[in-house]
């Protein structure tokens, strides 16, 4: 028998699994048994002793609704968002005096908690980021006509 590597007790590992039973002995303890096809950086399990206690973490995976990171176009809301408020001429713009109360407005004007709505999939980031472009239109358009010609 090969003996389990150290990464086994220092590193987790993760893999995809089916569950294809679960019961409960006479005992009171339940006995999950789970399809595995790969086991990737896992593959220590294969040859670990059967009985060694393991730590184990589990998520359901939804295959017809897989979770989406914020892509480089939303994750640029936050950042323009950010730069913004950080803009003197913006902050008056937003009758602020600082930063931080520029970026209240802010969040008040476009109705979020968080600019990190900015960054989000769904109704409430697509709402939240058209109504910052508005903003910044405005901006711009008010800009223009205080500029000296």
């Amino acid at each position: 028998m090969k003996p389990v590597p150290r990464k086994a007790f220092t590193e987790v590992s993760g893999f995809e699994a089916k569950k294809h039973n679960i019961r409960q002995t006479t005992d009171g303890l339940w006995q999950l048994t789970l399809t595995v096809s790969e086991f990737g950086s896992a593959d220590w399990l294969v040859f670990a002793p059967t009985g060694m206690p393991l730590a184990i973490g589990l998520k359901a995976l939804d295959y017809d609704n897989p979770e989406e990171e914020p892509s480089q176009t939303e994750k640029k809301f936050i950042t323009k968002c950010i730069m913004l408020c950080k803009d003197e001429k913006f902050q008056k713009f937003m009758l602020a005096s600082t930063e931080d109360g520029c970026s209240e407005k802010v969040k008040t004007h476009l109705g979020i908690k968080s600019r990190s709505v900015l960054g989000e999939y769904g109704s409430a980031g697509d709402k939240a980021r058209m109504r910052l472009d508005d903003l910044i239109d405005k901006f711009k358009r008010d800009l223009r006509r205080s500029e000296p010609i």
